[in-house]
């Protein structure tokens, strides 16, 4: 009899609730007529005691639906309210209206009939929501932390240049049970669910990076230089000013001050290219790598890696600083390892700032952290002059014009300086380190175009006397 009903197609149908885009209606319910199973069963039961053919009449009886559509006005009513306005999301100083014909797709409505009577169900399907929410929101709302810019300034510590960002990132999955909760119920506005990263260096929380006074100081003396080699120093001082190095890390110049290009604003100045006096973009940087060698030498940093110029400067021998207070930091070809660096280790338990500039002729380079009460001692230099000869070196510079022959050097003698410092830590420990610089010396050196190669008295001795 359940497969005659089938046939029939006369069942109640229960009243719905229907939602189109953002109209809403009740589809009205249906009085059924369906086979009376109980009635139909004895007659057949019946006939089949009397073994005779029967033909009679299928009983039937009237079904009611379950749902009637006057069960439904009050789930109409919520609908159309949830369905009358956008839901407003709120975040910061900015405001986004989520309107209703982009919620309800994901808004499924059931109608339950329990004992109380029929209930209207309505949800939203948080999972799909939260992917919208997600794809519609988290390019206006993310943002990774930004930190303060600081510097430390006598009488007031460490103060903060500009303001620092907290960093978002949306959370979907909450943004979307606030959002289900406001559309099913009051419709109130909400705020975007976000997850709130604090930056590094905060500026409302300065005293986190526990610097509390200076801890070497450095200087060097650049009068009487190019102006390119001058506009040099100028970039990379500012460039590295207001460095910092978290506790434990490693600071690294290069890393400090990026590739050295002209589209930084360097320009040709005087390099040393093996152990020869040549041109370069960024000539003169290692006045600033210098001078941050001598402020962390007095601050008591220990030096991870520190080179020594080829050949001695005079330049760097000023205000009582002699040979071997110096240090070259270098970047050829495109791989970053391979470069010469000046690099130290904070291991002061806080962070440490540099701060540089200059104040011609003078480069200065101040670095501040966490005064530990270390004790440091910078001996005096020493010195040796080896007994070494050089030959005359010839240069073939291709970007000189047909005909050219200069002499660029003259001989120097090579010569070797070294120091100790010493630290002695407030526990009591004793670290002492040797900085040896052995510098070459050379013989003349004459700088040809191509087309005067093997000219120059550096490979015809001969024309010394010549050329007077």
């Amino acid at each position: 009899f359940a497969t005659v009903n089938a046939e029939l197609d006369q069942r109640a149908v229960d009243a719905a609730l229907v939602v189109e885009g953002t109209a809403v209606r009740i589809e009205p319910e249906r009085i059924g007529t369906v086979v009376d199973e109980e009635a139909a069963t004895a007659q057949v039961l019946g006939a089949l005691e009397g073994l005779e053919p029967v033909a009679m009449e299928l009983p039937t009886q009237v079904e009611q639906p379950a749902i009637y559509a006057a069960d439904l006005e009050q789930g109409v009513a919520r609908a159309n309210a949830a369905l009358d306005g956008p839901i407003v999301a709120i975040f910061e100083d900015r405001a986004w209206n989520l309107q209703p014909t982009d919620l309800v797709q994901f808004l499924t409505v059931e109608v339950v009939n329990g004992d109380g009577g029929a209930n209207v169900e309505m949800t939203l399907d948080r999972s799909l929501l939260s992917a919208w929410l997600r794809d519609s929101f988290s390019g206006q709302v993310n943002r990774t932390p930004v930190d303060a810019q600081v510097a430390y300034r006598t009488g007031e510590g460490v103060v903060a240049l500009t303001p620092s960002t907290d960093g978002i990132t949306l959370r979907s999955n909450t943004f979307a049970d606030v959002v289900a909760e406001s559309f099913l119920n009051d419709q109130a506005a909400v705020e975007v669910s976000v997850l709130v990263t604090s930056p590094e260096i905060d500026a409302n929380n300065l005293a986190a990076l526990n610097i509390n006074g200076l801890l070497g100081r450095g200087e060097s003396n650049f009068d009487a230089g190019a102006a390119e080699r001058d506009r040099n120093i100028y970039v990379s001082t500012d460039l590295l000013n207001g460095e910092l190095i978290a506790p434990g890390e490693e600071f690294s110049f290069n890393q400090a001050i990026g590739e050295i290009t002209a589209d930084k604003g360097y320009v040709e100045a005087g390099v040393i290219l093996d152990q020869t006096v040549g041109r370069g973009i960024g000539g003169g940087v290692c006045q600033v790598s210098t001078t941050v060698f001598r402020a962390t030498l007095l601050a008591g940093l220990p030096m991870t890696e520190w080179n020594p110029h080829s050949l001695r400067l005079q330049g760097y021998e000023r205000d009582g600083w002699t040979a071997g207070y110096d240090a070259s930091i270098y970047q050829g070809g495109s791989d970053p390892q391979w470069w010469g660096d000046f690099r130290f280790l904070n291991d002061t338990g806080g962070y440490v700032l540099v701060q540089s500039w200059t104040d011609y002729p003078y480069m200065i380079v101040e670095i501040y952290g966490n005064d530990d009460g270390r004790q440091v001692d910078v001996g005096d230099a020493q010195f040796a002059v080896p007994d070494q000869e050089f030959q005359d070196k010839e240069v073939v510079d291709a970007s000189k014009p047909a005909g050219y022959r200069e002499q660029t050097q003259w001989p120097t003698e090579p010569y070797t300086a070294w120091f100790a410092r010493t630290v002695t830590y407030a526990d009591g420990s004793v670290e002492e380190e040797r900085f040896e610089s052995a510098y070459d010396g050379s013989g003349n050196v004459w700088v040809v175009s191509p087309d005067m190669e093997g000219r120059s008295p550096a490979s015809r001795p001969d024309l010394v006397e010549a050329l007077g």
